[in-house]
């Protein structure tokens, strides 16, 4: 290290200055807009490549790059990812200077800066949007900035190529500064971040109140930044905006935030019962403040149980170890046990098997014809497919609670979704006690089977995004369609209770379109991208330049 610069280091050895992050964000409603600065510069005599991996959250879309070389500012485009890759190793050939960026196959993205050359500095602007979802009253906030080690083999579990693969170095310290404005009815709401000292500051723009977010004193990037919203009062809405690409046609998003609460006068000893099996990361990624907060989490979890509740208890690294070889009934001596147990954890255990944890803990006996499995882990693992498909075969509910500085939140997302459960995360420093409330709300809410959507008279829809199958009180269920013409009216969100009985969950009023909401259409494009056969995702992809699974951001500057 050099000063108060950390140093990256190229594929042959030549040092780089990485000059580190500049963050900016924009929160209106659910809708995060972020501007991610990115600085490098070359102290060597030659020219060299650099290949630099980056996060970004959990369903953003990335909506363009911009690049300062030297003095020249220089704009791109996103091409088709075979295209991309032999255009960028041509212009290397020829000496030319080629910046490609790439989405990775665990979520991750990667800069690959071609020809930087002798003392010349490079600034390269990412700008991405993320739907928030408000969930009990609240919205989280997280931008990642760490992307922690995996266990497993990358190339073999991870699909990723061996150039892709991430180096880490837990010494490197890199510069962050960050600056996030919340605008409207959010400027009221009240903040707080479990993950970095903040200030903030009331002011006003054009269009109202905006309260201004920034470090409270010098951060690195060696953590998430997590800002949490709450005392939020949110309802089901629908928003409307013109298609970026076809301009004729609208992209609607519709928000519902359903009410499935038990009925009036009842008590919280006539909630439903939960079974539910508990299962806890020991691995040594966990070790430090991951496993005390886990500890933590499991006092919590056992305080929420109640009469006619059943569990177990499960521990997991190399191997998986069950306390029982059933789920228990709670009693006050089976709530000290798990108490005992809890307070013995330790981070262990070695690698993180979680595929082959997760297989052992779906096989233990059921007491209840239902049963879920409340997973506490950083979700540090390579192996993802495999772990996803064990899920989805089990017929199990997954809960998650994501515990550590830099959880892997994709995966965590992807496991809870495919299954019907729910994800919610507890950063490092922060109290486990609403992460813990949160999840045991989602447990006891009533389950509701076969959504379905009815749009007004009259509308004509050309597609419709699938909806999730997990629906739970107080939480955002999303939906995005594209309308050569919407009518006024309602939408309603339609599903059956246990008794089969159609009712009505969510409803929301069709809103005017907003000309302002430019990146709408983009996020909807991404989503149908997600759900498209590989040519008409990659069509859709460079139609709206999205950097997605088949497609690279490419610019290459001739010298």
């Amino acid at each position: 290290m050099e000063g108060i610069n950390a140093r990256l280091y190229s594929h042959d050895g030549d040092p780089i200055v990485f000059q580190g992050i500049k963050i900016s964000g924009d929160l209106r409603g659910a809708m995060f807009e972020a501007v991610v600065e990115q600085r490098f510069y070359n102290p060597g005599e030659k020219n060299i490549e650099v290949v630099y991996d980056f996060p970004l959250p959990w369903n953003a879309v990335l909506l363009g790059v911009d690049v300062v070389l030297g003095d020249k500012r220089l704009t791109g485009a996103v091409v088709e990812k075979k295209e991309a890759e032999a255009r960028y190793e041509d212009a290397i050939a020829d000496g030319d200077a080629a910046i490609m960026l790439e989405k990775r196959y665990d979520g991750s993205y990667g800069i690959n800066l071609g020809n930087l050359a002798a003392g010349e500095s490079c600034v390269v602007t990412l700008r991405y949007a993320q739907l928030l979802r408000f969930e009990q009253g609240g919205l989280r906030l997280a931008v990642p900035s760490v992307i922690a080690p995996r266990y497993g083999d990358p190339i073999n579990d991870g699909g990723l190529q061996p150039h892709q693969v991430t180096q880490h170095d837990l010494c490197a310290e890199y510069p962050l500064q960050l600056e996030i404005r919340l605008h409207g009815e959010l400027a009221r709401a009240r903040v707080a971040s479990p993950s970095h000292a903040i200030g903030v500051e009331n002011g006003a723009d054009a269009h109202g109140a905006c309260l201004t977010v920034t470090l409270a004193r010098a951060a690195v990037l060696d953590r998430d930044f997590v800002l949490v919203l709450d005392k939020l009062a949110h309802d089901s809405l629908v928003l409307v905006a013109p298609d970026a690409v076809e301009a004729e046609k609208v992209v609607v998003l519709a928000s519902f935030c359903p009410r499935l609460r038990a009925p009036q006068g009842a008590d919280a000893t006539a909630l439903p019962p939960v079974a539910v099996k508990i299962l806890v990361d020991c691995s040594g990624s966990m070790e430090g403040d991951s496993i005390a907060a886990a500890r933590e989490a499991l006092h919590r979890i056992v305080g929420q149980l109640q009469d006619g509740d059943r569990f177990s208890l499960s521990r997991f690294g190399s191997a998986v170890t069950h306390r029982s070889r059933g789920l228990w009934k709670v009693t006050e001596p089976t709530k000290a046990a798990a108490r005992t147990w809890s307070n013995q954890l330790e981070a262990d255990m070695g690698g993180t098997e979680m595929e082959q944890a997760l297989a052992s803990t779906f096989a233990l006996t059921k007491a209840e014809a239902v049963c879920d499995v409340l997973l506490i882990t950083d979700g540090e693992i390579h192996a993802i497919d495999l772990t996803l498909q064990t899920a989805k075969a089990s017929g199990h509910r997954i809960f998650v609670v994501g515990i550590g500085a830099s959880p892997a939140e994709a995966l965590l997302r992807r496991l809870a979704e495919t299954t019907g459960g729910a994800c919610d995360f507890v950063a490092s420093g922060e109290g486990a006690q609403q992460a813990i409330l949160r999840m045991f709300a989602r447990l006891r809410s009533p389950r509701v089977a076969e959504l379905t959507l009815e749009w007004p008279q009259g509308a004509e829809l050309e597609w419709v995004s699938p909806m999730s199958t997990a629906l739970f009180d107080g939480d955002t269920l999303d939906v995005f369609a594209l309308a050569r013409k919407l009518p006024t009216g309602e939408i309603r969100l339609k599903g059956k209770n246990r008794d089969a009985a159609e009712m009505t969950v969510a409803q929301a009023e069709i809103a005017p379109a907003d000309e302002t909401a430019a990146n709408l259409s983009r996020l909807a494009a991404a989503t149908r991208c997600s759900g498209a056969e590989r040519a008409e995702a990659t069509r859709l992809a460079v139609a709206y330049q999205l950097v997605s699974d088949h497609t690279n951001f490419l610019l290459i500057h001739e010298r």
